[in-house]
This record gives C-alpha cells, structure tokens and sequence, in this order.
C-alpha cells in the first residue's frame, strides 16, 4: 500500500522490520515476497520462499522471480514440472 501510495522508503523501512522478525507463517512470507518483488528486491523475495511447500501458484511466482534474477535452470524446473503436474 505504501509503494502505490508513493511512500517507498516508508515501505522499504517496514519491509527491513518485517524480514527482520524472520516470519515463520507461510501466508506471512508470501505476502512479504509480494511487497519486497513489488520494491525490485527479488533476491528477498525468493529466499522467502525457501523452506515452504510450494503452491502451483507460488511456483509459478518463483519461476518469475528466478527470471528476474536470471535463475533460468530454476525458472526451468518449476515451468516445466507446472506444465507437468496441470
């Protein structure tokens, strides 16, 4: 909300809080990955996803991620294991 509101240090400050904490909640760290995707840190955004089961949903959201940060044997794997599994 902060971001589209132009107020990214303000985001930027909650988000250092945020991942500071270490969230454990599964639903917690994919809303934080959003906002920190959403602030160009996607490095961030993907260690949040380590350590969770992984949806089709948030594969498909690492394989973008993995892009970003040009992983393209990793955006390969879970492209290819979604075209699989649906």
């Amino acid at each position: 909300v902060l971001f589209r509101a132009k107020k990214p240090e303000r985001a930027e400050q909650l988000l250092a809080r945020a991942l500071a904490a270490k969230p454990a909640d599964p639903d917690v760290r994919r809303e934080l990955a959003g906002t920190a995707s959403a602030l160009g840190r996607n490095r961030d955004a993907l260690a949040l996803y380590e350590g969770i089961e992984l949806t089709a949903e948030d594969k498909s959201r690492v394989a973008e991620l993995s892009i970003a940060v040009r992983d393209f044997p990793r955006a390969e794997r879970l492209l290819a294991e979604l075209l699989r599994t649906n």
